[in-house]
C-alpha cells in the first residue's frame, strides 16, 4: 500500500518524525509567506500543478496532506475524484486550520468531511474541529512523535556555553520581546535564535539587542539538527493554549531539557524533563536558570520519556490510523518502525 505526505511548505518536522512510523514518503512544495495576493495565487497554481504531476507519477493509495494550505486538499480530493482506483485522503490538520482565516474559507467544512480521515495534533483541537462542523467519526488524534536524530553532524557554532536554543517563527504568539529581556538578565548564557529575522515585526528590538542573544537566521536542516542535539536546553514558547509546538518533539527526540510555556496542553504532553514558564522576562530567565541547574538529570528524564513515547506511538497511534484507513496488515506497518 503506497502512501505519500504532501505539504505546501519549505519544511516541517512532523512529517519526517511520523514517516518512520507510517511508512509514507514526504514531499514539500514551498510557498512564500507575505507576498502580494497575485503572486500568492500564482504560487498556489504552480504548487497545485506540481502536486498533480506528483500524484499522477506516484499513483499513491493513501494521500496525506498538511492543511492549511487548504487548496492542497482541493487538489488531493480532485485527484481522488478523477482516479479509477480507490484513493484515501487524510487531512493532517495543523491547529491553525481551525482558526481564522483558514476556517472561514468557503466550503472548508465540506472538503474536510469529504476526506477519509481528519487528523488533529492533540485532544484540545478535537472539540474545535467538531464545532467547525467536521464529522466526529472522521477525527483522530495523532500527536507529534519524537523526532529522529540518529544521523546528525556536529554544529559549526563556536559561541560560549551554555547554549539555550529557540527555534523562532517570529509569529504573533511568540513572546519575543520578553525573550530578548530574559537574555539581558542572563548575560552568561548564549541564547541561539534560529528563524527568518525578516518575519520579526518588532524591528525596534534589533536596535538594542543583548550581546548574548544571537540571531542565526535560517539555518540548513543538518545544522539545525546539530544545534538541537548539542543545546544545553531548548525553548518552546507560545502565549496560546491548545498549541502543540513542533520544537517540543524535537527536544524529546534529541533528549534535551525543555523550557516550555506553561499551558494546560503542554504540561500534559511534556510532564518530565521540562520547566514551565509564564511569558514574562523574569519567569523565562528563572526557568532557564532552573533547567540549566538540573542539567544531566533533566536530560535523562527526557531520554526515558522519549523511549516511552515512541513505544506508545507504536502500540496506540499507529494501529488506530491503520484500522481507520484499512491500509493493509497492521503488523506490516508497525514492522517498518
Amino acid at each position: 500500500m503506497k502512501q505519500i505526505h504532501i505539504a505546501w511548505i519549505g519544511f516541517q518536522r512532523r512529517q519526517l518524525s511520523m514517516q518512520r512510523f507510517f511508512g509514507f514518503s514526504v514531499h514539500f512544495f514551498p510557498i512564500q509567506r507575505r507576498i502580494p495576493r497575485v503572486k500568492k495565487a500564482l504560487a498556489y497554481l504552480k504548487a497545485g500543478m506540481e502536486t498533480w504531476r506528483l500524484l499522477h507519477a506516484e499513483k499513491p493509495d493513501v494521500v496525506w496532506v498538511q492543511v492549511p494550505q487548504t487548496p492542497l486538499l482541493w487538489v488531493a480530493l480532485l485527484y481522488r475524484l478523477c482516479s479509477s482506483r480507490t484513493i484515501r485522503v487524510v487531512a493532517d490538520c495543523h491547529n491553525a486550520m481551525f482558526r481564522a482565516p483558514w476556517n472561514r474559507l468557503p466550503f472548508t467544512r465540506q472538503v474536510l468531511n469529504a476526506c477519509n480521515l481528519v487528523v488533529v495534533h492533540n485532544d484540545s483541537v478535537v472539540e474545535q474541529a467538531i464545532r467547525d462542523g467536521v464529522s466526529e467519526s472522521l477525527v483522530v488524534v495523532v500527536e507529534d512523535p519524537p523526532a529522529d536524530f540518529s544521523r546528525v553532524e556536529s554544529p559549526s557554532c563556536a559561541l560560549p556555553r551554555p547554549w539555550v536554543l529557540f527555534p523562532a517563527s517570529f509569529a504573533a504568539d511568540e513572546p519575543i520581546a520578553e525573550l530578548f529581556e530574559a537574555a539581558r538578565l542572563l548575560p552568561d548564557v548564549s541564547f541561539l535564535v534560529t528563524g527568518n529575522v525578516r518575519n520579526l515585526r518588532q524591528e525596534e528590538l534589533l536596535l538594542n539587542k543583548p550581546v548574548n542573544l544571537h540571531l542565526l537566521g535560517f539555518v540548513p536542516n543538518h545544522e539545525f539538527d546539530g544545534l538541537v542535539m548539542k543545546a544545553d536546553a531548548v525553548l518552546a514558547l507560545t502565549i496560546h493554549d491548545g498549541i502543540q509546538l513542533s520544537v517540543c518533539g524535537e527536544a524529546v527526540g534529541a533528549g534535551r531539557p525543555l523550557v516550555v510555556s506553561d499551558t494546560t496542553l503542554l504540561r500534559r504532553l511534556y510532564p518530565v524533563g521540562s520547566v514551565f514558564v509564564k511569558p514574562t522576562a523574569a519567569d523565562l530567565a528563572h526557568g532557564v536558570t532552573e533547567i540549566l541547574g538540573r542539567g544531566d538529570v533533566a536530560a535523562q528524564e527526557m531520554i526515558s520519556f522519549r523511549i516511552k513515547t515512541e513505544q506508545d506511538y507504536r502500540d496506540l497511534r499507529v494501529p488506530v490510523v491503520v484500522s481507520r484507513l484499512s491500509i493493509g496488515n497492521e503488523n506490516e506497518v508497525v514492522a517498518r518502525v
